[in-house]
């Protein structure tokens, strides 16, 4: 019997041994994930909309109820959740108080009125402190990794495991674009991305990812924007938020600070607190975690003994039968034979054709739009108007335009309001010379 008991023992031993290098595996990028979210949007009809990411910020070992993210994730709807596991019927999303917003920098703070604990504050780091060519990491929910799952269009899985990470460098440490200091980086980020943080490989969030250089056909040139969080640490500053910072400190509540001005001073009063990570956890040391599998192999060793020496053995009740599981069937592609191009009608883009595939915008904007009138075009704002996929159909929707989107009957669409379109349909903008109609290509 003690020969047992001792085999047993080692082999639980060899199996811990083989286990701690596997734990100690975790960095402080994939530590980060845990306090990245995906944020929804609802409109006045109740309908979602996968707007973006965003992320938790606070003190470590407190329960989370502040994230941050971009303005123009949350702008245009009346509801905003915060989505902990999938979207959908039994899912967790959490509605968001938009405490305040700004639209340059780009930026909005979200509350939840029940604290959770399940995610972790991450630490921020002045951008001026990084440099040119140093690793960064975007983190996010970008729409275009969804479509890789089979069942994405329907449940849209947003745990932590879920988050994407791309990596790049910091092509360059400071732009000005919209009137605020960006970081220029060629980590990859598409729609979906905005508002997650573009971290560093230690874990500290030195940006916000805002913005992507698209062609007309909406591939990337590898040039884009982070605001820097200096101005998200300001607002927090203002908003009397705590939250933990990349010196070792935790911010106390500053003077009131306007975040739209230049980015946060980083000699602001800070009180001691524990040592930050990644994350807003502390990384385990390797000390750590063989103390915390030895302390596990001693319980399992304990219960073995026990059902080893135990003088009778109990028949095992049989696990139920699982129940079935119903997947949920894939979207319904449009036009399954083909495909569906946006085509010019009149105008500047009159004869050209650009492929839709989840999300088309259209304005004078280089930085956000997929298809690029020229400055000064009459009638066109800078970001106008967009073409969006919506289960099996498309929507068009009004992005708050100076000049406003019509349809050719010359109803005028209201700003923020999708409105469904068919193959065969148009609209112009502002002018009826700046048409466009969704055309079928077989």
């Amino acid at each position: 019997m003690m020969k047992r008991i001792f085999a047993l023992l080692i082999a639980l031993l060899l199996m811990a041994a083989l286990a701690i290098p596997v734990f100690a595996d975790e960095t402080p990028v994939t530590t980060a994930r845990k306090g990245v979210v995906r944020i929804i949007g609802q409109d006045s009809k109740g309908r979602l909309y996968h707007s973006g990411s965003g992320f938790a910020v606070g003190l470590p070992g407190e329960k989370v109820d502040t994230f941050v993210t971009n303005n123009h994730v949350v702008a245009s709807f009346s509801k905003v959740y915060v989505v902990l596991d999938y979207v959908g019927e039994g899912g967790t999303w959490i509605e968001a108080t938009v405490l305040k917003t700004w639209t340059a920098p780009d930026l909005a703070i979200l509350a939840i009125q029940s604290p959770i604990d399940a995610w972790t504050p991450l630490t921020l780091m002045s951008a001026t402190k990084i440099e040119a060519t140093q690793d960064v990491f975007a983190l996010g929910f970008p729409g275009v990794s969804d479509v890789l799952s089979d069942n994405a269009q329907q449940r849209v899985p947003s745990t932590y495991e879920d988050v994407t990470i791309t990596k790049g460098i910091v092509s360059k440490t400071k732009i000005v674009y919209d009137n605020t200091d960006t970081i220029q980086t060629d980590a990859q980020i598409n729609p979906g991305n905005s508002g997650g943080p573009l971290i560093t490989e230690e874990g500290y969030v030195v940006g916000i990812n805002t913005v992507s250089v698209n062609n007309q056909a909406g591939a990337s040139f590898g040039v884009n924007g982070a605001v820097f969080i200096d101005y998200a640490m300001a607002a927090l500053d203002e908003l009397g938020i705590s939250y933990l910072t990349a010196d070792e400190s935790a911010s106390a509540p500053a003077e009131e600070e306007n975040p739209s001005s230049a980015p946060a001073s980083q000699g602001q009063e800070k009180q001691e607190t524990q040592q930050p990570v990644a994350g807003g956890d502390s990384a385990p040391s390797q000390t750590t975690l063989f103390f915390a599998g030895v302390a596990v192999l001693v319980v399992v060793a304990v219960v073995v003994i026990v059902i080893v020496l135990a003088v009778r053995k109990k028949p095992r009740n049989p696990m139920p039968n699982p129940q079935p599981f119903n997947p949920i069937s894939k979207t319904t592609p449009v036009l399954g034979q083909g495909m569906l191009v946006l085509k010019g009608m009149s105008g500047y883009f009159s004869g050209k054709e650009f492929p839709l595939q989840d999300r088309l915008v259209i304005g004078r904007d280089a930085a956000r739009c997929g298809v690029i009138f020229p400055q000064g075009t009459p009638g066109v704002s800078a970001v106008h108007c967009e073409i969006r996929r919506e289960g099996a159909g498309w929507t068009i929707t009004d992005l708050g335009s100076t000049y406003g989107t019509y349809l050719t009957s010359g109803a005028k669409l209201s700003p923020g309001m999708p409105y469904p379109v068919k193959p065969g349909e148009s609209f112009y903008l502002g002018e009826a010379q700046n048409s466009f109609q969704l055309d079928a290509k077989v």
